[in-house]
């Protein structure tokens, strides 16, 4: 939408609409006037920080574009909370007030992208969990800690390759246990339902298959090792025995789990945009997680048993 004169001087932004951010992609759309501005634009500047973020006042409405999508989630939150009306993407509010429809979600979609990101933020969890162990098992002397430091490693990267397995997997709608919940189900599900438009799906589902590519960096096929180790995992004992985790360099699980999450925190902007419905922060509580991860491998890094030290400090 091209502002008049006068409604740029209305925006707190007082640059040429061309100087806005243009990384500014999240959007909120409010039913709100001059006396609700000071308010809304202090707790814009506030959660924004130091990210990108500019204001637009229009006839009858603002619309608050934002860079971070964590800093749009807890917009959204406090516009919801404050009981101000919030207008779906598109929508126009006219004079007359305009009705607010929600739109028709189906019971499938909404439990698809549920435990979509909720498999993303295990995902998540796993490897805040996992990363600081992964380069310290030699530093520990203590062989008691060590056999049970090495277990908790071997368990964690299990959960985090397990996690990762289901997020890509296929889609299927007559699966034993019910449809398959994985991204590639629910961006099918986004486009046959029209919550997304065909070219975001398009863009989504490129990003996608370029991160399965680039995994480990293109030295073997990452999502098939992520496969087969979930696979050993759940084999009976007639498959042979093999070490899953000699299969997959950590390194290339991590990067790999970094991106898969970073693609999952925008698409859920997007499905936050599209359908008026936020659900947690994928980031700010994944980040609220590694800090009491931190704090917690801190303990077992300085703890001393029989005036030995568990962790050897380089």
């Amino acid at each position: 939408m091209k502002l008049t004169n006068v409604q740029q001087r209305a925006t707190r932004a007082t640059s040429p609409r061309s100087q806005f951010p243009q990384n500014c992609r999240h959007v909120l759309r409010v039913k709100a006037d001059t006396p609700n501005f000071n308010s809304l634009y202090g707790q814009m500047k506030e959660l924004a920080g130091n990210t990108g973020r500019f204001l637009e006042v229009l006839p009858g409405h603002m619309a608050f574009h934002f860079e971070s999508f964590d800093a749009f989630s807890k917009f959204y939150s406090f516009v919801a909370s404050s009981h101000i009306r919030i207008l779906r993407p598109g929508e126009d509010l006219l004079p007359g007030d305009m009705m607010t429809t929600t739109a028709s979600l189906s019971e499938k979609f909404q439990e698809c992208r549920s435990r979509v990101h909720d498999d993303a933020f295990e995902a998540r969890l796993a490897q805040h969990m996992v990363e600081p162990v992964l380069g310290k098992m030699t530093q520990i002397k203590a062989d008691y800690v060590y056999q049970t430091s090495l277990f908790l490693r071997r368990s964690i990267v299990r959960y985090l390759v397990l996690a990762l397995y289901r997020l890509l997997d296929k889609p299927n709608e007559k699966g034993k246990t019910g449809v398959t919940a994985s991204i590639e189900s629910l961006l099918e599900m986004a486009r046959s339902e029209d919550v997304l438009s065909g070219q975001q799906v398009d863009q989504f589902t490129r990003d996608f298959e370029k991160i399965k590519t680039d995994g480990a960096q293109g030295e073997y096929n990452f999502v098939q090792a992520i496969r087969d180790l979930r696979n050993i995992q759940v084999a009976h004992s007639l498959i042979p025995h093999a070490d899953p985790t000699d299969q997959l360099w950590a390194h290339h699980l991590s990067d790999f789990a970094d991106e898969i999450f970073r693609f999952m925190v925008e698409l859920e902007g997007a499905l936050t945009e599209a359908t008026g419905v936020a659900l947690n922060s994928l980031r700010t509580n994944a980040d609220r997680f590694r800090d009491n991860a931190d704090a917690l491998w801190q303990v077992l890094v300085t703890e001393k048993t029989a005036g030995d030290e568990v962790w050897k400090r380089r």
